[in-house]
């Protein structure tokens, strides 16, 4: 299952933040749809929780 998702956490630009046993802890930033298409990806039978926070950030110059 790992090598699978490590082929997606590349893809996605994504971040592994933590390893315990035989979980792993994932970190995405990007738009909602972003976030979607990474989670089609993966078997879902697979994960155990998912996380949005929904922080937007805008820059002003």
């Amino acid at each position: 299952m790992f090598f699978h998702a490590k082929k997606q956490i590349d893809v996605f630009l994504c971040k592994i933040v933590g390893v315990s046993g035989d979980t792993y802890t994932i970190e995405l930033a990007g738009k909602s749809q972003k976030i979607n298409d990474f989670l089609v990806g993966l078997d879902v039978s697979k994960i155990l929780e998912v996380s949005r926070t929904g922080v937007c950030m805008k820059r002003i110059s």
